[in-house]
């Protein structure tokens, strides 16, 4: 009896082989593996990092309880304290001046203001004065205003009087007058004056 081979079947055919999940599927599937894993060693590393501060924390008490108990120990050895009545005196008396130099330094520094304001006037109007021939060079004003001297250079002493009057119409000179008009020949051209509204003090056995 012979056999006939009727039919072949290749099972090496693709319809025969397990099916096969596609390459993106794959790496998505490989890519949450990773990241698990990743996640798993950050939560571990964590863990460890907690437990390690937990001892720190553990360790750094037990050091500490030692160290309150003998500052409780001492504390209790000393006496409390208790203000001394003559300290606080001296306190007392330290603010007192204290805020007696305050208030003169806020009068003083009103004063000064107020003798600034003063002296504006003076100041403005003496600028104003134009007369040709006639240098200002310095002046000063003390005694809170009542006192006013000038200085300076004038090439014609006849000038010096008209300079004198005009300046002594203006307001802020009314009232006033100079006592003193002295007029001296300098090493250049001009004369040098001076105009003082205070009389000057002799020396004792000068001359009138």
């Amino acid at each position: 009896m012979s056999w006939t081979i009727k039919q072949r079947i290749d099972f090496y055919l693709p319809e025969f082989r397990p099916p096969l999940l596609p390459r993106r599927i794959r790496l998505l599937l490989l890519g949450l593996l990773l990241h698990a894993a990743i996640l798993l060693l950050v939560t571990l590393a964590l863990a460890v990092m907690i437990r390690y501060q937990h001892q720190q924390g553990l360790t750094l008490q037990a050091q500490q309880q030692p160290l309150e108990q003998a500052i409780a120990e001492q504390r209790a050895l000393r006496p409390p304290l208790v203000e001394d009545a003559q300290l606080l005196q001296q306190r007392q008396q330290a603010r007192e001046q204290l805020q007696s130099a305050q208030s003169v330094l806020m009068y003083l520094s009103r004063q000064q203001l107020q003798d600034s304001q003063r002296f504006t006037p003076l100041v403005m109007q003496l600028a104003e004065q134009d007369i040709a021939g006639i240098w200002l060079t310095e002046f000063s004003v003390t005694q809170q205003g009542r006192a006013i001297a000038l200085y300076g250079y004038v090439d014609q002493p006849a000038k010096l009087s008209r300079y004198v009057s005009t300046l002594l119409a203006r307001p802020a000179y009314q009232g006033r007058a100079f006592r003193v008009v002295d007029v001296k020949q300098s090493e250049h051209a001009w004369m040098a004056f001076e105009l003082n509204s205070e009389a000057r003090v002799q020396a004792a056995g000068s001359q009138p």
